[in-house]
């Protein structure tokens, strides 16, 4: 089966990119020819490099509404698919899903649309626009795969047709044993946040909690870029806190950095469902997790970590001095994490349940020729 995945950006890597990439790679392990259409950029172009999956560019597909670049993304797509006609195409991200659906409709291109946030439930002006697009393009969509059962019911509220919906949770490939953590071991106590330095992902409420500990125990490592560095810089001076606080950057090597951290804390101010949680808790760490979107699916609250109210310091501040003080309750609780993830979020999960969705989506498609074989 040839299936081309189609993802709005390549100039960042997000929850979406690091999915297809995954699921593209592990469909070639059992044989299946794959490829991806993306917009332009270097992180998205050497990821899948990196992995030898072919790639598509249309510099025109772009996250912003342009009606200009977005009606050449348009065009350009639609040759790009009567040119490579492959058996599926898989949709993630917003703009994609507009722009894919309405070309795979008219092409009568079997397609799916994964969702991994809807946009009318994210702050911004776009947000009621993208509500009347998913009410209208759900008419042309045959299945819509969701990676919490949050999204889900957010799409069953908005009025799209239930049968349509189907929840297949995100999931995270193994790691090797070596690289699981030994959150009751070591000291300082490490504690570890990956997400882009945004507003969306709230790290100076977790600097601002760890000062308020005034701790010399703790040491606090933030894995990820974006526009918020220098004021992020700036506040840790402010609060006293340069010698326990590091900057990671973007890593690639994430999995590496879990594996030496004690703490996994995300306190977004929004979600869809993190990715890394799952990597924290793939790697038997215990997490804070904050109450949004479909975050606290992941999390057995108690058992496997903490889920807190977003924006709620005090709670966050209690949960972190609970764990940083008791290191055979971090241990208790990064073990069931551990387990947890095992029994719900690994890939062949993933992969097993995609691919009957696809199955069952050709078994109902017109027949259009492919170039490719099986």
């Amino acid at each position: 089966m040839y299936i081309c995945f189609l993802v709005t950006r390549g100039d960042a890597i997000g929850g979406a990119q690091i999915h297809v990439k995954d699921l593209g790679y592990q469909l070639m392990q059992l044989g299946h020819r794959v490829g991806v259409i993306s917009g332009a950029g270097e992180p998205l172009q050497k990821l899948l490099k990196q992995h030898q999956i072919p790639h598509y560019i249309i510099p025109e597909l772009v996250r912003p509404i342009d009606l200009i670049k977005d009606a050449q993304a348009l065009v350009k797509l639609h040759r790009l698919l009567i040119e490579i006609r492959p058996d599926l195409i898989s949709i993630h991200s917003s703009k994609a899903g507009i722009l894919g659906r309405l070309v795979c409709y008219q092409q009568q291109i079997p397609f799916l649309f994964t969702v991994h946030g809807w946009s009318f439930a994210t702050p911004g002006w776009t947000a009621p626009l993208y509500q009347i697009l998913e009410r209208l393009f759900a008419t042309i969509t045959p299945k819509i795969i969701c990676v919490a059962e949050t999204i889900r019911h957010q799409g069953i509220k908005l009025g799209l047709p239930p049968a349509q919906l189907v929840t297949i949770y995100n999931a995270m490939p193994d790691i090797h044993p070596e690289l699981r953590a030994q959150p009751e071991r070591g000291s300082p106590v490490r504690i570890m946040m990956i997400g882009r330095l945004e507003p969306q992902k709230a790290q100076a409420d977790l600097l601002r909690a760890v000062a308020e500990l005034n701790r010399s125990d703790v040491q606090v490592d933030l894995v990820g870029d974006g526009s918020l560095l220098a004021s992020l810089e700036q506040l840790v001076t402010q609060l006293n806190l340069t010698a326990q606080v590091t900057f990671w950057g973007y890593r690639a090597d994430v999995a590496n950095l879990l594996a030496q951290a004690h703490i996994f804390v995300l306190i977004s101010h929004w979600e869809a469902f993190p990715r890394s949680t799952l990597e924290a808790m793939r790697a038997g760490l215990p997490v804070i997790i904050s109450d949004v979107g479909g975050a606290a699916e992941a999390v057995i609250p108690g058992v496997t970590g903490y889920v807190v109210p977003p924006g709620d310091q005090g709670q966050l501040i209690l949960c972190l001095k609970h764990l940083i003080d008791d290191p055979e309750h971090r241990l208790l609780l990064g073990q069931a994490g551990r387990q947890h993830y095992e029994k719900l979020f690994t890939f062949e999960r993933l992969v097993q349940q995609t691919l009957k969705v696809y199955g069952e989506l050709l078994d109902f498609a017109p027949q259009v020729t492919s170039g490719a074989t099986d």
